[in-house]
């Protein structure tokens, strides 16, 4: 995970918000379906992420972030559930990764995960399979096999 951190301009949006969604599936322990679409045109605010799905216990100093899953491979009857996740050390928070990007983004569109250009970041190409989530990685010369050692 710092190896991709280190290489991430986290003033640039699209960077932030990779650096975002990498700490929440990472510490989340998420499957790629609950928090990618498969298009845009394909978003549902019934069961992809959204905004209002995510929930922090202050907003001037969060300690715990709550997330609601909606759709899940293992919630057959789209119950749903919540994760919470406990602020973590500096670069690796997920709680501090998701509120500078929420900062940079602000709170406008429904889809959490959006790229600068209003498309879904993190695009699976079908429910057993995710789509090919490094490019960024690959343009800083990072392999995907060391990112995910």
């Amino acid at each position: 995970m710092l190896v991709i951190w280190k290489s991430l301009d986290l003033q640039l949006p699209d960077h932030c918000m990779f650096w975002a969604t990498c700490t929440l599936a990472y510490f989340g322990l998420l499957r790629a379906a609950e928090f990618t679409v498969p298009s845009l045109a394909s978003f549902s605010p019934l069961i992809h992420l959204g905004v209002k799905d995510i929930s922090v216990d202050s907003a001037s100093d969060p300690s715990t972030m709550h997330v609601k899953i909606k759709a899940s491979k293992t919630d057959p009857f789209r119950k749903g559930c919540f994760i919470h996740i406990r602020r973590g050390r500096s670069a690796l928070c997920a709680i501090q990764a998701l509120m500078a990007y929420l900062a940079l983004r602000g709170v406008l569109l429904a889809l959490f995960f959006c790229s600068k250009m209003a498309s879904p970041s993190l695009v699976h190409s079908s429910p057993a399979g995710f789509g090919k989530p490094w490019p960024l990685l690959e343009l800083k010369g990072i392999s995907p096999v060391t990112a995910s050692a």
